[in-house]
């Protein structure tokens, strides 16, 4: 088997796209699979050339044409920050950092804002890679909207590949596309919306936009929502890969697949996604759920001493 060799043109194409020079990010791998995430929390390391790639055979969506991978968060229709490196740019300033060999930590303070981003990245199978988003709000009660967007070139069939929608829509998704290049502020409304339906064949990819459940966070408070990105294990179906990705937890997906066989419900060869799970208990509701669970605990140790008891 030839080993894996990233681009050496990595860095230098993403200075061409921006005008800018990047910073080099950090790459993690469970041994199989890689992911590249950008300096600002963003997946594609410039240092490294990898955006989610399967080790076996070099297969990275995101390397062919401009990888792009973006995340942004606002205040509503307010408007807010954003980390885009190799398209949009970049308007925030992250801490990151590898906790692991296959784990890592963003940390972006909104300092004028008045609120922060936590992101963690961590591998729930192989080839599937989830980002918790932690929203921690500053002093004022705000609510928050929250999108990533990707746009994935899947061989062999790249800049014609095939995208759709999955799953089942949940509480608080407040859109997707199939669209990989829409804009990265999350209070612009995506263009090319795929929520209740979409079969698109083209150069394209996948984005989801959430409102944290439409709750407003306290001040103080936080809220968090699990974001979800996949590619396919070699000779995995995308159908497969679908069920695989709704079984550690993901909700809703937008599905792009190679389109040599055609559009969905016919499989190509490769396939990616990326998904939310939006179900997430807030830190106040596990403290509810843990306590609860002492009650419970407490109340079958007075029922076996009660029972106890009455034998004697």
């Amino acid at each position: 088997m030839q080993a894996y060799v990233a681009p050496t043109f990595a860095l230098t194409l993403a200075m061409a796209v921006t005008g800018t020079p990047v910073l080099a990010g950090v790459t993690i791998s469970n041994g199989t699979y890689s992911v590249g995430i950008g300096q600002n929390g963003e997946l594609w390391d410039p240092s490294t050339g990898i955006g989610f790639v399967r080790l076996s055979d070099g297969f990275d969506p995101m390397a062919p044409g401009t990888p792009r991978d973006s995340w942004g968060v606002s205040l509503g229709t307010d408007g807010g920050p954003w980390a885009d490196q190799t398209y949009f740019g970049s308007i925030v300033t992250t801490t990151l950092s590898q906790t692991s060999a296959a784990s890592a930590t963003a940390y972006t303070n909104v300092g004028y804002l008045s609120f922060a981003v936590e992101q963690h990245y961590s591998f729930v199978a192989p080839n599937i890679l989830k980002i918790s988003e932690v929203i921690h709000n500053g002093q004022y009660r705000s609510f928050f909207w929250f999108q990533r967007n990707w746009d994935v070139d899947v061989t062999p069939t790249e800049f014609a590949e095939n995208s759709f929608a999955a799953g089942r829509t949940a509480p608080g998704i407040l859109d997707a596309t199939y669209y990989g290049f829409e804009h990265p502020d999350a209070s612009i409304p995506y263009t090319r919306s795929c929520l209740s339906f979409c079969n698109v064949t083209g150069n394209v990819g996948g984005g989801i936009k959430v409102d944290f459940f439409g709750r407003i966070i306290p001040a103080f408070g936080t809220a968090r929502v699990d974001y979800y990105y996949g590619i396919s294990q070699p000779g995995q179906s995308s159908s497969d890969l679908i069920r695989q990705a709704l079984g550690v937890g993901a909700q809703f997906l937008m599905v792009t697949q190679s389109a040599e066989n055609g559009a969905w419900p016919y499989s190509g060869r490769n396939s990616a996604f990326i998904g939310v799970d939006t179900n997430v208990p807030e830190p106040a509701s596990w403290a509810m759920m843990i306590a609860g669970f002492g009650l419970v605990g407490a109340a079958k140790r007075r029922r076996r001493m009660t029972v106890k008891e009455f034998k004697g």
